[in-house]
């Protein structure tokens, strides 16, 4: 991976900044990619993550892919932690692992930071108790920091304490103090040109997506890892497994969508703190009815419009203008092949997918809802993936197998792919065994054969999907 030019030049300010700063990147510019750039060139290792639950995997994806060894720390009863490069943490169980974080950490990244931005809540003092000592720390954030100044103050004591040390003195410049029979209240936002100037100058580092446009590629995509439970998916998998009336494609298909009910709580989560940091509008396509209904519940309060095969074609075309040209309307959600063809969704630059249809042309075919002829800005492209499942290789299938997709694009042979034939013919081949083998090692013991030694393990799911 090459960092973009505006990449190259934030890592740079880092430098400036001597390794203390405020990245304020809007979403989708790179915040994680760019802190672990900066982690290895300044060898900054070991480095500690604190970051939302809905998170923690996504550091440890990309960690893995710029090479750095990641460790993510999960419950709130303390054991005994390895070595890895980066260390993640969620906000709700710092405080029960405070005590136990002994190594001595060269970086502190603190992401979302307008999490502590209440600074008597107990996360906001155990990240300041974590601070201390620590030589670098990165704060991550892409909501618009200076349009609440209130939640701001904190981050800025720990990053550069000397800037602003009075908080009283900063909530009454910069927070538009109103008295009211029940005290001082912190709503709003003054002096802010010259809030900007003092930050720009001395701690921050900001990036519009508007501003690097030059520099982004048509499309930006990226693997979201949703945490699901293990157990809960191992069960699925003896079930199927055991279930001798169901074929082979029904219980492919039946596993794809057990496993979209299992991360869907994750999924939702995920895609609420979208909206809720950008204030952008979203495109979110699934494939079975259930999980598009239960999505459109779960978003209703963002203002929520939906088109399936149950929607009447007089219809649809209203349903797309009120997506296009209405504000309050965040949230479309679509069926891949009812929604994935001959509509405009320009209003959103941000396409998400929550099920992955079999066919990679109709995944290109939906994001290109978004990225219509005369769209002059990037669309961002999440695929929200269960983590240690099957959704997993079908991604690395897609990946392996991206010749094909271009093929379809660019007036080639046309020839779709068959993931269910590349499932087969990979999910069993993955150590480099049979079938039969793989069976007879479940039997026996419970679990796949071990990998032929000169292996990429790194190309294995966490949960080995051995199915069919």
């Amino acid at each position: 991976m090459i960092p973009y030019p505006f990449q190259k030049q934030v890592l740079n300010e880092i430098d400036w900044f001597r390794g203390r700063c405020l990245l304020a990147l809007e979403q989708g510019l790179g915040k994680t990619l760019i802190s672990l750039w900066w982690l290895k060139r300044r060898e900054a290792i070991p480095v500690i993550v604190v970051c939302p639950g809905t998170v923690k995997f996504v550091w440890q994806y990309e960690s893995q892919r710029v090479g750095l060894s990641c460790e993510v720390i999960s419950g709130r009863s303390p054991y005994r932690l390895g070595s890895a490069d980066v260390t993640v943490i969620n906000y709700d169980i710092l405080l029960y692992w405070l005590n136990y974080l002994e190594r001595n950490y060269k970086c502190l990244i603190i992401d979302e930071c307008h999490y502590i931005g209440n600074h008597r809540a107990k996360r906001t003092r155990a990240v300041k108790r974590l601070a201390a000592g620590i030589p670098y720390v990165l704060a991550l954030s892409g909501t618009p920091v200076l349009n609440r100044p209130y939640e701001l103050h904190t981050t800025l004591s720990i990053l550069c304490p000397k800037l602003f040390p009075s908080r009283w003195e900063f909530l009454q410049r910069y927070c538009h103090p109103v008295l009211t029979p029940w005290g001082w209240q912190y709503k709003g936002v003054s002096n802010v040109e010259e809030l900007h100037s003092i930050l720009t100058r001395r701690v921050m580092i900001r990036r519009r997506k508007e501003e690097v446009l030059d520099s982004l590629p048509p499309k930006i995509r990226s693997t979201i890892p949703i945490p699901i439970s293990v157990q809960d998916y191992h069960q699925l998998l003896r079930n199927l497994r055991s279930n001798n009336e169901r074929g082979e494609v029904s219980k492919a298909q039946s596993l794809i969508q057990e496993v979209a009910r299992l991360k869907l709580n994750g999924a939702i989560e995920w895609i609420r703190n979208l909206l809720d940091t950008t204030g952008e509008k979203v495109v979110i396509f699934g494939v079975h009815k259930e999980i598009i209904e239960s999505l459109c519940s779960a978003l209703h309060s963002y203002g929520c419009v939906k088109i399936d095969g149950d929607t009447p074609m007089e219809k649809r075309s209203e349903i797309v203008s009120q997506f296009q040209h209405v504000p309050k309307v965040r949230v479309f959600v679509g069926n891949v092949l009812a929604a994935g063809t001959g509509i405009t969704l320009t209003a959103s630059s941000n396409v998400l997918f929550v099920e992955l249809p079999w066919r990679p042309s109709d995944i290109l075919q939906a994001e290109d809802r978004c990225h219509r002829i005369g769209t002059h800005r990037p669309v961002w492209v999440y695929y929200l993936v269960a983590q240690g499942t099957i959704e997993e290789k079908i991604c690395r299938i897609i990946e392996k197998k991206q010749n094909i997709i271009n093929s379809v694009i660019d007036g080639g042979s046309g020839e779709e792919l068959d993931l269910l034939a590349l499932m087969k013919e990979e999910l069993f081949d993955v150590c480099g065994r049979s079938v039969e083998e793989v069976e007879h090692c479940i039997q026996e013991g419970g679990g796949p054969p071990p990998c032929d030694q000169g292996m990429d393990t790194n190309r294995l799911p966490m949960v080995q999907p051995w199915l069919f």
